[in-house]
């Protein structure tokens, strides 16, 4: 039991380490703001951004969030891979960015109607 209990442990660290990698290559990059590391770094974050889109009711944004945190962590680990040597991971990477940006550009436009 102690032994499966580490490996998830280290799981998720490793995890959590490559999507701050990935997460701050973004910032980088100029396509996340900086905000958006602390958010995608926690597992409480990302549950508590999803859990308040749920108590208000919007389901849509729910799901949305849910996919936009899959897929962004989907994309850290073959951005992993990638710069790991994996020449097949940066069309892998490529599709998976897309999507995410797609659903982030979705999110974003959801919040602007939420404002106005």
């Amino acid at each position: 039991m102690l032994v499966l209990l580490l490996v998830a442990l280290w799981a998720f660290i490793l995890e959590r380490q490559r999507i701050r990698r990935y997460a701050l290559a973004l910032v980088r990059a100029d396509k996340i703001p900086e905000s958006e590391v602390v958010v995608l770094n926690s597992a409480l974050s990302r549950g508590m951004a999803r859990g308040k889109a749920l108590l208000s009711l919007d389901v849509r944004r729910w799901l949305r969030l849910g996919r936009y945190y899959r897929h962004v962590s989907e994309a850290a680990f073959a951005w992993h891979r990638w710069h790991a040597g994996d020449a097949r991971a940066e069309e892998n990477l490529r599709k998976i960015e897309e999507k995410a940006a797609q659903l982030r550009e979705d999110l974003a436009l959801d919040d602007d109607l939420e404002a106005g």
